[in-house]
């Protein structure tokens, strides 16, 4: 079972990294596009355009990108009309310049933080996503791990018992009570007989252990909760702790 247990886990893991990796890839990329295209715009190569067609915030970012170039490329021209005329408006259009030249530095420094802002975004949405996938999947061998302990820890009390009965019981042939206690030397019948209680104790706390992880990590993704509501602090504060420990 335990075997069986990790393996399912590595498989969901790996199964879960893929997607994850897909799904900021399918957010990455526009970005790249945006990333490339002001790279160009720093280069002064206002010749091509973004081609994003989204209806999300990106592609009225990308909108906003071409419309912004497409005001660039007619300020250029602009400014080379401007240089045939008089030397007083070539001096007042090159202010004109420096002020556009002011507001895209800093449109490239809020594309920036966007970028970044979106890319964290897309990353945090993954990974809450990937957390909640293994905590689903973890929880249903679990369930059927914990209540078979109690049953388990009764058949075993019920053959101690029958074992206890054996001994009471002298009818056998000495050669087959000198069998028997070899055997019983040989597994080492008494520390056995002793261990198993230690065994299923440790059992039952493992896997309430793994329970109680599998809720603190359904409660820390919290991908079911849409809504504002009030929680207790403590309890929230518990769970991160027990997580980092």
């Amino acid at each position: 079972i335990q075997r069986q247990i990790l393996g399912l886990a590595l498989f969901i893991v790996v199964l879960a990294i893929i997607i994850a990796r897909f799904l900021v890839k399918t957010v990455s990329h526009p970005i790249e596009k945006l990333a490339r295209g002001t790279h160009r715009i720093a280069r002064g190569d206002l010749t091509q355009e973004v081609q994003i067609n989204r209806p999300d915030e990106i592609g009225e970012l990308a909108h906003s990108f071409n419309f912004m170039m497409h005001e660039l490329r007619f300020s250029r021209q602009e400014l080379e009309l401007w240089t045939k005329t008089l030397e007083q408006r070539v001096e007042k259009r090159t202010h004109e310049i420096q002020e556009k030249n002011q507001r895209l530095t800093e449109l490239i420094e809020d594309m920036k933080r966007i970028q970044e802002q979106l890319v964290h975004s897309a990353k945090m949405a993954s990974l809450g996503q990937f957390v909640a996938g293994i905590a689903h999947e973890i929880n249903n061998p679990v369930n059927f791990i914990v209540p078979n302990i109690t049953p388990l820890k009764n058949y075993i009390a019920d053959i101690k018992h029958l074992m206890s009965h054996y001994e009471t019981i002298r009818e056998l042939s000495p050669e087959k009570q000198a069998e028997i206690a070899s055997i019983k030397q040989t597994i080492d019948f008494d520390f056995l007989i002793d261990d198993l209680d230690h065994l299923i104790k440790d059992i039952g706390a493992g896997a309430d252990r793994i329970k109680h992880i599998v809720e603190d990590l359904r409660n820390f993704s919290r991908l079911d909760e849409a809504a504002l509501k009030t929680i207790n602090i403590h309890e929230s504060l518990d769970t991160t702790l027990n997580l980092l420990g």
